[in-house]
């Protein structure tokens, strides 16, 4: 004898397990969906705010991103750019706020290079016009000659 409510029973089991399959799909297909655009989303947002921390913040969050060439690429640049603009102020402010920003960029190096120059140079400055007002009938020949045989100090007859 055919027992129509185990019948209707067994196909709405059978129903609800393809839904609860399909669920399972659906949510690991939004999971995946919400993982990828959520990358996507976080690169257009360090690109709208285009600091190096942003940057590095994205690397370190997506190691492996196929943005971080990209990502790379904006961080150089806006690194070289913010050194040129110190560069241009030569100043040993500029150089400072440039090292104290960046500590371990490619422009370190030049940086504190040409920040030391600066800070010789105002030593320098600062020497030959301490002589000069000692001894003011003197001119760049003698002062050379005084830092030489004097202080030990060898300084060319242009920067004197």
């Amino acid at each position: 004898m055919y027992d129509y409510k185990n019948d209707m029973r067994m196909k709405e089991d059978k129903i609800m397990k393809i839904i609860a399959g399909v669920a399972v799909l659906l949510l690991v297909v939004y999971v995946i969906a919400i993982t990828c655009f959520k990358e996507t989303v976080d690169y257009y947002s360090a690109l709208q705010s285009n600091t190096v921390m942003e940057y590095v913040s994205f690397r370190d969050k997506y190691p492996d991103s196929e943005y971080n060439q990209k990502i790379n690429r904006k961080k150089s640049l806006l690194e070289e750019s913010y050194f040129m603009r110190k560069q241009k102020r030569n100043t040993v402010k500029a150089y400072n706020e440039f090292l104290h920003a960046f500590p371990n960029d490619k422009y370190t190096a030049r940086a504190t290079f040409l920040r030391d120059s600066l800070l010789q140079r105002e030593s320098d400055i600062s020497l030959i016009r301490d002589i000069h007002e000692k001894h003011p009938s003197h001119g760049y020949r003698w002062i050379k000659a005084y830092l030489e045989h004097k202080l030990g100090v060898i300084m060319s007859y242009n920067h004197v």
